[in-house]
């Protein structure tokens, strides 16, 4: 992972709806901005930061992204994806009291095909309840043969 450049760099600011929405292409932040929105920031340690999303699948939806820019799964570093995978745990722990939820769903998309809109890292908290419209996003289906062949690929 890099570091960006002021070109780079945008204004850290919840309280912008580009920002929540689209985030940051790249950048570092160093702190949350002490005058954002007190409900926009959830959690935030040294690594992370916590969000609610704009745009929720369910009441008290929440965005968890390391501070230091990586594009995807795939690009993170491990120690990074542990640092939010702990933040998102935390938060989720805090839902079932907090929001008085019944479950939690964890999501990340990596890649375009995969549904990743925002290229920055990040794990969607998403708080589930039995009266909520959440639904997969796929029918699940019977693998059949191809089990086997995948099961092989991915242990070369």
């Amino acid at each position: 992972m890099r570091k960006c450049g002021k070109a780079e760099r945008r204004i850290f600011s919840p309280s912008n709806p580009a920002f929540l929405h689209f985030w940051i292409p790249a950048f570092h932040v160093s702190s949350f901005d002490p005058d954002a929105p007190v409900h926009a920031l959830i959690i935030e340690d040294d690594r992370t930061i916590a969000f609610l999303d704009i745009n929720p699948g369910t009441h008290g939806h929440a965005l968890v992204i390391p501070k230091e820019h990586a594009r995807d799964l795939l690009e993170l570093e491990p120690d990074e994806l542990a640092a939010v995978m702990q933040a998102a745990q935390r938060l989720a722990k805090r839902m079932p009291e907090a929001l008085g939820a019944e479950g939690v769903n964890l999501i990340n998309s990596c890649g375009a095909v995969a549904w990743q809109t925002v290229f920055h890292f990040h794990v969607h908290v998403i708080p589930r309840y039995s009266y909520d419209t959440a639904r997969l996003p796929w029918i699940p289906g019977d693998g059949g043969e191809r089990l086997d062949e995948a099961a092989e690929a991915l242990r070369a």
